[in-house]
């Protein structure tokens, strides 16, 4: 939960601890009057495939245009659109081992790596697909949420400019 103080400072109270923590330096910029700061874990599942799991996993055998299931790269994410991946696509078999990364709804997609980091789009969900690495998969936790309306707060130049600045190399999940 993120509050503030008389001073305007804006400070975090987490549940599981009752620790507070004051988190102005994290707040990149002022929001209107009755929004409220909100972490991203907190209404999105947000995870991506693991390192690991696409070496042991995605080998060259593991990968043709023949399978059923597409992989989502980061060039098939562009800023506002999705370009499906015609020529790379596992097994159903696979995509089932790896469950966490599969797209089979509609979510949120991010780059996280590369000259496109920060490109952010709405997954169709036109048809399974998979992640691949460097890519976000981020799915509301709720039905309220508008993937509209997120997207676009992503893909604004002040959200995305803070992205392109806090974005550290990951191991595992986020």
């Amino acid at each position: 939960m993120v509050f503030t103080n008389s001073l305007s400072s804006y400070y975090e109270k987490f549940l599981a601890t009752g620790e507070v923590k004051c988190i102005d330096e994290e707040i990149p910029f002022e929001i209107p009057q009755g929004w409220e700061w909100e972490r991203i874990g907190n209404v999105f599942f947000v995870t991506k495939l693991a390192g690991f799991e696409y070496t042991k996993f995605f080998t060259k055998e593991a990968l043709s245009a023949s399978n059923p299931i597409p992989i989502v790269r980061a060039q098939n994410v562009r800023m506002g659109f999705f370009e499906e991946n015609k020529n790379e696509a596992i097994s159903e078999m696979l995509s089932n081992q790896l469950e966490r990364s599969a797209l089979n709804k509609k979510c949120l997609l991010m780059t996280f790596i590369g000259a496109g980091i920060g490109d952010t789009c709405i997954f169709p969900a036109e048809r399974k697909n998979h992640l691949a690495p460097n890519v976000a998969k981020i799915e509301p936790l709720d039905d309220s949420i508008s993937l509209d309306y997120a997207v676009f707060a992503l893909m604004r130049s002040k959200c995305n400019q803070e992205i392109h600045s806090s974005t550290e190399p990951i191991n595992g999940d986020y």
